[in-house]
């Protein structure tokens, strides 16, 4: 389970060396995990498939696109290098978001045993649209209409409430099929790992001293504001990339691997990591129409775009994210500036708003 972790890509214990060669690297070289996932499509389709094929992407699973016929799937995959069955909370996440009215992937079958193949694995729907980032990247996306769209959705997944706080106890959701946060607090979860990013951020000379003093002293008074929050769905990486669509509407929500029982304010905290005022103005608009938009849950959000943008950068300088060339992807801003320079960008304006606002 994820008891000690904040945000998994960051905080799982998959070694540096191995998150550099599922998020940076081809990981499809060895045949291993694709001849299994090959098997596990024609199990599903009772026959050998038409089409079976890596779907490559970003990320750390291998995801694979199959079709028999007219039907076509979406195999998803660990690993299988960590401990770590989230699938099961995943797959129930997102049925509760469907049932609130967000688009997401039909899940036909997820399997977190490994008794019969050597990976976890879901067999979803395949959404047959390109991520929003595909349309941002080509200059066609029409970002005010997806900014409007972004605060409707996240209104009807922010209905959904859930007991606790942070990553879903999968123990207890296998034991009694409920959903449940690991931790009794959104405090407790929020402070999860702090010390560590702080500290590594420290030791490597990312952050200076001045800018680390004035973290912790905006942190610790903006702690008294998570405690009256009830819990909620939180997607967790509402970004550009795990969002399938046209230029202008949203079609699906994928990747629901960081899903928690948080705040909602978090949602708007990690799009504010990659936007703008604009378009998260324009995506609050909309949202306030069904929910209360107060000083209150404005400075909610900064105070969660300060926390992400910490453990952002931490995996940006372990992995060597500040040093990829102008193609990566996320090396691209509305800004135009290197990710570095972007990264302390993000974290100082967050940390003025805060100053004024606490």
């Amino acid at each position: 389970m994820r008891e000690d972790c904040f945000y998994w890509k960051c905080d799982c214990d998959i070694s540096t060396e191995d998150k550099k060669r599922l998020y940076l690297s081809s990981k499809y070289d060895d045949p291993g995990i694709p001849d299994a996932a090959r098997k596990l499509a024609e199990e599903f389709f009772g026959c050998r498939p038409d089409i079976f094929r890596p779907f490559g992407g970003d990320g750390n699973h291998y995801a694979f696109l199959s079709r028999y016929k007219e039907r076509k799937i979406f195999i998803r995959t660990d690993d299988g290098l960590q401990d770590d069955d989230y699938m099961l909370a995943e797959t129930a996440l997102m049925s509760l978001a469907s049932q609130a009215g967000v688009p997401v992937p039909q899940v036909w079958r997820v399997d977190v045993s490994r008794q019969k193949f050597p990976f976890r694995y879901q067999v979803m729907e395949q959404i047959e649209y390109p991520s929003l980032n595909r349309w941002n990247e080509s200059g066609e996306l029409d970002k005010m209409s997806i900014a409007v769209e972004s605060g409707r959705v996240l209104a009807k997944l922010h209905k959904v409430e859930l007991p606790g706080y942070g990553f879903i106890n999968t123990g207890h959701l296998a034991a009694t099929g409920k959903l449940r946060g690991l931790d009794r607090a959104l405090p407790d979860y929020f402070v999860k790992r702090l010390d560590r990013h702080l500290g590594y951020l420290e030791k490597n000379r990312v952050l200076d001293a001045d800018c680390l003093e004035l973290i912790r002293i905006v942190i610790d008074k903006g702690l008294a504001m998570l405690n009256a929050v009830p819990g909620r769905l939180v997607h967790r990486d509402f970004a550009f990339w795990n969002i399938l669509g046209t230029t202008q509407h949203i079609v699906s929500v994928i990747d629901w691997d960081d899903a928690v029982s948080g705040d909602p304010a978090d949602d708007f905290g990690i799009m504010a990591c990659f936007h703008e005022a604009d378009f998260i103005d324009a995506a609050l608009a909309e949202y306030s129409k069904t929910h209360v938009v107060d000083g209150c849950f404005l400075t909610r959000i900064q105070l969660h775009l300060l926390r992400n943008m910490l453990w952002k950068t931490v995996i940006r300088h372990r992995l060597g994210y500040f040093d990829q060339g102008e193609g990566f992807f996320l090396n691209k801003n509305d800004l135009g500036m290197p990710m570095f320079e972007y990264t302390l960008y993000k974290i100082n304006g967050a940390l003025k708003r805060l100053e004024k606002e606490l």
